[in-house]
């Protein structure tokens, strides 16, 4: 199965990006840059307070449009909270657009988000515990392509689990037999001219 973001960079297609930038009067680099800092940086502010069970809980209703008839917070609202403005900011000096075109696609990119959660969630597991499992499991990637700045916004006490690196050889490994069948082959050439 694709990964949250996977899933989210194939919904955002050249046309999407376009069409944004177009409205927006914006380059589509900018746009482009913008929506891929936006992804992670929902997913690691949700990761990051995943352990608040209030938290989750709001979450989980404004995903899944469970909210007695109230109308639900955007998913960045809850996201981040009062550190929205910040995270606006950030991310608009990240792409290189204004902090109201990040606002826009902030619009539209919170409730595609909200959906891929809650498509994975019936997948998966449907209660808050599911968001929780989904993005640990995807929490490498995740954190691995959140933008720079943003971890100290959102006050990140997550960290990506280090990939256990593949063991290199040493020259220990090799060295000590090659200068014995060197030597070996040394003695041998000295002994048949003798």
């Amino acid at each position: 199965m694709d990964s949250l973001l996977d899933t989210f960079r194939a919904q955002i297609s050249p046309a999407f990006v376009a069409q944004h930038a177009t409205r927006l009067s914006e380059r589509e680099g900018g746009i482009s840059k913008a929506l891929a800092g936006m992804a992670p940086a929902l997913l690691a502010g949700i990761l990051n307070r995943a352990d608040d069970p209030a938290f989750m809980a709001q979450l989980h209703r404004s995903i899944t449009g469970a909210n007695g008839g109230q109308s639900a917070p955007t998913l960045p609202g809850v996201v981040f909270g009062a550190k929205l403005p910040a995270v606006v900011h950030a991310l608009a000096a990240y792409s290189g657009t204004r902090t109201t075109t990040v606002n826009a696609l902030l619009d539209s990119v919170g409730p595609m988000m909200a959906g891929l959660l809650k498509s994975r969630m019936s997948q998966e597991n449907p209660d808050a515990r599911g968001i929780t499992k989904i993005l640990r499991d995807e929490s490498n990637s995740i954190l691995g392509t959140l933008p720079t700045g943003l971890a100290s916004i959102l006050d990140l006490t997550v960290v990506a689990t280090p990939e256990t690196p593949a063991p290199q050889p040493h020259y220990s490994d090799w060295l000590l037999p090659l200068l014995l069948l060197l030597a070996l082959g040394g003695g041998l050439l000295f002994y048949l001219k003798a």
